[in-house]
């Protein structure tokens, strides 16, 4: 009797929540629960199946408000079924998911190291704490974590995947490389093993071709890139070869250099990275004839990577630049990346006005802002807006001094494969001459063709 009477009163609840969610539950992808006893199938019209068709009902729809970013909702769904059945795993690790994504990352800790107490072979809970751990910025409790988890489930796609990325981050891509091979071959249908091993190669030659439209009476210019990138080690290399046109003097002179560039980076930790550049140009008509940079880039707490800069330009008639170039960016999520950065130049020029031998100096600012959006595994958008000059563009002597601009770029980086992908970008600069008082509105262009491997 009592049992009947529990059983009305569960299909009720349910039938409420029907009514008031106003659709099925379509069966989402959810992760394997731990195995259970073996116990003799039960008869369709059994109380006891009932109860169990109700309560994956339940899950699903709890699972269903946290993809959808219903939080509360996900999070009252989850603590009900919990309270029916204290020890019900997949409940609590979908607890602890919602209150991860939700930012309460003490309970969701919790939650996962209780499931790992009674479970400690369930991946799905130790993947879980891993992501947390990492998202926390403790990669060393994360990576304790995962050997944990594959010493005892080492088939594991989920962990196989995470130590993959942990050791992509430090620069042992060649390991990862394995790892991610053993995760694909047991879930080759993955789409986060797919998407990690798509973007893990170990070198890169990158085509590039660039034009600027000008208006009126100024010609269009036009340039070319040859990029090379090879890992060895925890070391990139890259080494450049660039073909510019530039206005070599506000008149309309034009004139092409060449650019040499090698460069070697090495990383350290989980994200953190040193590297250096040196570059040459010739004739060096606009462009500066020797250039040296260095940079640094570090994590911090809180989803943040700060970056720091100085580049050295040496132009002929031995005019100057410095720039320091601090920066910051953030992580909004795994998809979703903003950065702030700054430049300030530093800019000297020998007195030929035959009242000494020093340097007439002046401060060059400028800042940009960018954000990266990873739509898919293989489409990656972007944006950035520049007030200033873009330093990284090889810029001409007298724009550093004479010209401010706003410049909005966009791209898109789509991989047909993951040997083969393209680049287009589209950038408008609305140019300002303060020494002529002139305005240009210029169009750039840019398509980019790589091969990887």
């Amino acid at each position: 009797m009592r049992r009947s009477r529990a059983l009305a009163a569960a299909v009720c609840a349910f039938s409420s929540l029907l009514a008031a969610t106003g659709h099925a539950f379509p069966p989402p992808r959810l992760a394997p629960l731990p195995p259970r006893r073996a116990t003799a199938p039960l008869p369709s019209f059994a109380p006891e199946r009932v109860i169990e068709t109700l309560h994956a009902a339940a899950l699903r729809m709890a699972h269903e408000h946290a993809v959808a970013h219903r939080y509360d909702l996900a999070r009252e769904a989850y603590q009900k079924l919990l309270r029916a059945r204290a020890n019900d795993d997949e409940a609590r690790v979908g607890l602890a998911r919602v209150e991860a994504w939700d930012g309460d990352y003490e309970n969701a800790e919790r939650h996962y190291r209780e499931v790992l107490t009674r479970h400690p072979e369930s991946s799905e809970a130790r993947a879980g704490l891993a992501d947390l751990l990492i998202w926390r910025q403790r990669a060393g409790a994360a990576e304790t974590e995962i050997d944990l988890g594959l010493a005892k489930t080492p088939d594991s796609a989920d962990l196989l995947t995470r130590k993959a990325r942990l050791l992509q981050w430090r620069g042992d891509i060649a390991i990862a490389r394995r790892l991610i091979a053993r995760a694909e071959a047991q879930e080759p249908d993955n789409e986060d093993v797919q998407r990690v091993r798509e973007r893990m190669p170990l070198g890169e030659v990158r085509v590039t071709g660039h034009a600027e439209q000008f208006p009126g009476r100024y010609k269009n210019l036009y340039g070319g890139t040859v990029l090379l990138t090879q890992t060895l080690g925890r070391f990139r290399f890259t080494l450049s070869h660039e073909l510019l046109q530039r206005y070599v003097t506000q008149d309309g002179t034009r004139g092409f250099d060449g650019v040499r560039t090698f460069g070697a980076h090495y990383t350290f930790g989980v994200g953190g990275s040193l590297g250096v550049e040196l570059g040459y140009a010739s004739p060096a008509n606009a462009v500066p004839r020797y250039t040296g940079r260095a940079e640094g880039t570090y994590p911090l707490p809180i989803r943040l990577t700060a970056t720091a800069s100085y580049a050295f330009w040496l132009f002929k008639d031995d005019r100057t630049v410095h720039v320091i170039s601090p920066g910051l960016g953030f992580a909004a999520s795994e998809s979703l990346d903003f950065g702030l950065r700054g430049y300030l130049g530093i800019v000297s020029v020998p007195r030929r006005d035959g009242r000494g031998t020093g340097v007439l100096g002046s401060v060059v600012p400028s800042i940009n802002v960018w954000g990266i959006w990873r739509a898919s595994r293989r489409l990656t958008m972007g944006l950035a807006y520049t007030y200033g000059t873009q330093v990284d563009k090889n810029p001409a002597f007298f724009q550093l001094i004479d010209l401010r601009s706003h410049i909005g770029t966009s791209y898109a980086d789509y991989l047909f494969s993951r040997t083969f992908g393209v680049r287009p970008t589209f950038g408008a600069e609305l140019r300002y001459n303060a020494t002529r008082g002139q305005t240009l509105l210029i169009y750039t262009y840019e398509l980019s063709s790589y091969v990887r491997w």
